[in-house]
């Protein structure tokens, strides 16, 4: 349940056992996952038990009895499991799959001798457990059975309250004085977000402007109607301190404010060099290699400027609360330059080579200024998942937004110039038409459950989607801005395909 905010998964978590692995992994302990699917060893009905009472009299849970106290977050318990419930816990996204797995392990249960040792089930009893009740003790319920008794009785026991707006993963783009300052918030309500403001201030004084934040696709928000609002702000041309917060108002008049009090604050650097990121590649297996025939990440720096700039005082790093983790070496970058740094934690092999390499399942890079300069940050980005042999640039170099780009490391960007699939690799599914407009046909090619994925260049999911093998899915992307996006998609959970599509 990604999509949970941080205390509503605490909250649901909390209701059996929570594993001691901190707040940003917690999961629901495997100790709790029969209660789910029917088994009761002790004759407490499952199907039907309170969901606001789930735990044992004498099994006390504190936290999860604390946080039910507080009207604010025992409605937005209600409100995450509703979409739970009607959008996962279904019959529609659960049924398939419970047939797809007795299809796949069936065979092997018939030929098993061990599978009639476990509490004398056959193998009848293994196909009739998908679908019926059971006559066993401790199985009273088939699996589809007691998925649909949850769901019916949840959404009986459900109290639905009117909730404010909820807010979460601010984020901004990590500007310098040159660049503009983009900001975006996930924003949701059980019913209409009315309305969404970013509230600034320079410095800690003076003024507190406020800008509207929009979800229409063209402010740096994804798609249009996603729940991500966003908007940019230009330049401030100087070095500032920059105090902002987040407010959101609903249909219904409720209000919501991110942070609480007070507000957050970004340090705005003033840049003293014309240096870009300007192209990366975070998962290299045939592109291109390093002086020791070795395929590795890399990141090409660009100088836009009008004179060279010297690089040795200057860092380049993956964290951003460490920005001196990786130093320039002793050279200068002409203007016109484009320098490539072999990200492979390999610096015995040159000059050129990082102390670290990239996650090709998204972080940071950024560069950092001299000493001098208190470390501020010249330019960076932050990226999600890559797909292997992308490369991400800027378009036009140095001072454009960054999209896919077709792969130039050492020289200037250039756009993708068609949309070419991979000569021999198994197809597992065909997009059609690309390029697109409005929305795509997704064709299976092969038998299995799939997960599909739309993201932009720097990785931000924009839709997902799910199919069984054999099937045709229209997949709707409405209000994207023109341009190259990439669809990938999971074979029974691992990476099977991703394509480029291409939004006139």
């Amino acid at each position: 349940m990604p999509w949970l905010p941080r205390a509503t998964r605490l909250m649901l978590d909390t209701l059996c056992l929570l594993h001691p692995l901190g707040l940003d992994s917690a999961r629901l302990s495997p100790f709790c996952c029969p209660a789910f699917v029917g088994i009761d060893w002790f004759n407490i009905d499952w199907a039907n038990r309170d969901m606001y009472d789930w735990s044992h009299p004498d099994e006390p849970r504190p936290i999860y009895e604390r946080l039910m106290e507080i009207p604010e977050y025992r409605n937005r318990y209600s409100y995450y499991t509703k979409r739970f419930v009607e959008e996962i816990y279904t019959e529609v996204a659960l049924f398939p799959y419970f047939n797809a797995l007795r299809s796949q392990i069936g065979t092997y249960v018939s030929s098993n001798p061990y599978y009639p040792l476990d509490y004398g089930f056959n193998y009848s009893d293994f196909q009739n457990a998908f679908d019926n009740e059971t006559l066993y003790f401790h199985t009273k319920s088939g699996l589809k059975h007691f998925v649909t008794a949850r769901h019916d009785a949840t959404l009986e026991q459900l109290q639905p309250a009117d909730i404010a707006p909820i807010l979460t993963n601010v984020q901004h783009n990590r500007p310098n004085a040159l660049q503009e300052l983009i900001f975006t918030v996930r924003a949701e309500d059980d019913q209409q977000v009315e309305t969404a403001e970013l509230c600034y201030q320079l410095n800690g004084q003076g003024n507190t402007f406020c800008v509207p934040l929009f979800d229409d696709g063209a402010h740096q928000d994804a798609a249009a109607g996603d729940g991500l609002y966003g908007v940019s702000i230009p330049a401030l041309n100087g070095p500032a301190v920059v105090y902002y917060y987040i407010l959101a108002s609903d249909n219904n008049g409720q209000q919501s404010r991110l942070p609480l009090c007070e507000a957050y604050q970004l340090a705005v650097g003033g840049a003293s060099a014309p240096l870009a990121i300007n192209e990366f590649m975070a998962s290299n297996d045939v592109t291109v290699a390093d002086e020791a025939g070795e395929y590795e990440d890399w990141v090409e720096i660009y100088n836009y400027g009008t004179e060279a700039v010297y690089l040795g005082s200057r860092y380049l790093s993956d964290n951003p609360d460490n920005p001196t983790k990786w130093q320039f070496p002793d050279i200068w970058i002409q203007a016109g330059e484009f320098l490539l740094i072999w990200c492979d934690d390999d610096s015995d092999q040159g000059p050129l080579h990082a102390s670290y390499k990239l996650d090709a399942d998204g972080e940071y890079i950024g560069i950092f200024d001299d000493a001098a300069h208190n470390f501020t940050l010249v330019d960076g980005l932050e990226f999600g998942e890559q797909a292997t042999d992308q490369a991400v640039g800027r378009l036009p170099d140095g001072t454009g937004s960054f999209q896919v780009v077709a792969p130039t490391p050492g020289a200037s960007n250039q756009p993708l110039s068609g949309i070419a699939e991979p000569a021999g690799r198994p197809v597992v599914f065909r997009a059609f038409p690309n390029p697109f407009r409005e929305a795509v046909t997704l064709r299976v090619e092969s038998s299995g459950r799939f997960r599909f994925r739309v993201s932009n260049a720097l990785g931000q999911t924009l839709q997902e989607a799910e199919s069984q093998g054999g099937q045709e899915l229209n997949l709707g992307l409405p209000g994207l801005p023109p341009g190259l996006y990439l669809l990938s998609v999971l074979e029974e959970g691992r990476p099977a395909q991703t394509e480029k599509l291409l939004k006139e």
